[in-house]
């Protein structure tokens, strides 16, 4: 891609990001420009990814709210309480609350799910942190193990 097309969407990017703040001065160089630009794509791709997961989970949650109503209602009609349900009804309960508590949702707010979201990233850094340092530590005991069979073979 052009290093001026790359330029302007960086700049388009950190207007929207920075609002009606002052962006920052940086040094204007083809490197500062390749890294912004690919930073900008990973923060529009991870916009647009948690906001499919909120809105996602926005569904679910509307969706069981209206389950919970109708289950109310038809118990209210009935005049039951929680020790009259039977097995299946109990156990159903049981799992709905047993998936909130997965969740770990309190509410169906975005920040709730924004924070939950951003807990996943930090771990998924964690990870890919992790494989980075194991792949460094690979290559370097490639190298050692090389090094120790051109030894041997030099021995032979």
């Amino acid at each position: 891609m052009d290093i001026g097309l790359k330029r302007q969407q960086v700049s388009l990017w950190l207007e929207q990001l920075y609002g009606d703040e002052v962006v920052p001065e940086f040094e204007l160089n083809a490197d500062t420009i390749s890294h912004l630009y690919q930073l900008s794509t990973l923060c529009k791709k991870n916009d647009k990814n948690v906001q499919l997961l909120i809105d996602d989970l926005q569904q679910k949650c509307e969706e069981y709210n209206a389950e919970a109503q109708r289950l109310a209602a038809v118990l209210g009609r009935l005049s039951l309480g929680q020790e009259q349900f039977s097995q299946s009804g109990s156990s159903s309960l049981l799992t709905l609350a047993k998936l909130g508590g997965s969740l770990h949702v309190k509410d169906a707010s975005e920040t709730s799910y924004f924070l939950a979201l951003q807990e996943l990233d930090a771990e998924l850094d964690r990870v890919e942190e992790q494989r980075r340092e194991e792949a460094k530590r690979l290559k370097q005991l490639t190298e050692k193990s090389h090094t120790a069979m051109v030894k041997v073979n030099s021995l032979c």
